[in-house]
């Protein structure tokens, strides 16, 4: 291969070899990774035909795009008329399962409450009678008994009837209890007493001001307002016995909420706070505010029922609730030793 190299440079002239030289001071043909106007000259060269015009360029593109002959409608355009298939909404209708004869006899005699006990037995939907479906616009003979069952997805919300309040605590009675000091009035538990007087509960919360023996308090469910947490917020200012607190399910806003937060942090007794499902939804700021409540707090509350909506103040909050646990743990841990 060199002498054919060789032989092929003593074939060319001085010029042709400067030439060869001023090429490949530009050019680098065994670079692979250079682009191919880089490895090698230019061998497209040629003569320019002529001077470019954009005016006679644009009127001859014009002039060749009329010459195109349009091409023409199946169905010619008609202002307002649709052409093609319309598109329909099909509705899906109410359908019923039917019951068996002698099933319908025995269901005759039963009334409302017992029908929706044993439609839930039976993993049904709810049965009415004819009269129910009548009168929600279901034309139906009179004697046609009970033919038909609601399918789930069509049914109607059930309208319970008012049920009697689960919980059985006499207010009047806990309320002159803790206000006359009782020592075995340890709990006050007025969940789901949905009316109970605003003025009853703000009796109790300036009772426990004083009180020096209820450790459990809970007003869930009570419709308390923001009133109510500002009285909550000035008893634990005083309180020095109160261990859990739970205002869940209430009307408290967000700012009264702060305050209430802030007071039950700075406690060195209450260990648990439970707020959660409030009416009014609270946003980040709060929800900081509450954070910033148990860094700089007393440390004593490792409960705290709260679903967080963000997640800073919920990563937040979890990592200061954990240290206040731990630090209680050890505590509890050297006392008993």
């Amino acid at each position: 291969m060199n002498e054919l190299t060789d032989q092929f440079l003593e074939g060319l002239t001085p010029a042709e070899i400067a030439e060869i030289v001023d090429q490949l001071d530009e050019l680098d043909p065994d670079n692979a990774l250079l682009g191919a106007g880089y490895r090698q000259s230019n061998q497209t060269e040629k003569k320019e035909t002529g001077t470019f015009d954009r005016e006679a360029l644009l009127e001859y593109l014009e002039e060749h795009a009329r010459s195109i002959p349009d091409k023409e409608d199946y169905m010619p355009y008609v202002a307002g008329q649709k052409r093609g298939k319309v598109f329909k909404k099909e509705m899906r209708k109410q359908t019923y399962n039917a019951l068996e004869p002698d099933i319908e006899d025995a269901l005759k005699e039963i009334d409302g409450v017992d029908l929706s006990e044993l439609a839930e037995i039976l993993g049904e939907a709810t049965i009415q009678s004819h009269v129910e479906l009548g009168a929600k616009g279901y034309s139906m003979g009179d004697d046609a008994g009970l033919k038909r069952i609601y399918r789930p997805d069509y049914r109607d919300p059930i309208v319970k009837p008012d049920e009697p309040e689960l919980n059985p605590a006499d207010i009047e009675e806990d309320l002159r209890r803790v206000q006359n000091q009782d020592e075995t009035m340890t709990i006050v538990n007025w969940n789901n007493l949905r009316d109970t007087p605003i003025t009853t509960i703000l009796a109790l919360f300036d009772a426990l001001g004083y009180n020096r023996y209820v450790r459990e308090v809970s007003i869930a469910n009570t419709r308390a307002n923001d009133s109510v947490a500002l009285s909550i917020t000035k008893c634990l200012e005083e309180n020095t016995v109160l261990e859990k607190l739970n205002v869940e399910s209430n009307f408290i806003s967000a700012k009264p909420m702060q305050e209430l937060v802030h007071q039950s942090c700075q406690s060195k007794t209450l260990s648990e706070l439970r707020l959660d499902n409030q009416r009014n939804k609270y946003g980040e700021t709060t929800e900081n505010l509450f954070c910033d409540s148990l860094l700089n707090g007393a440390g004593v509350v490792t409960k705290f029922g709260y679903s967080w909506k963000c997640p800073g103040p919920r990563s937040r909050s979890q990592h200061i609730l954990m240290k206040s646990f731990d630090k209680s743990t050890r505590q509890k841990r050297q006392n008993n030793s």
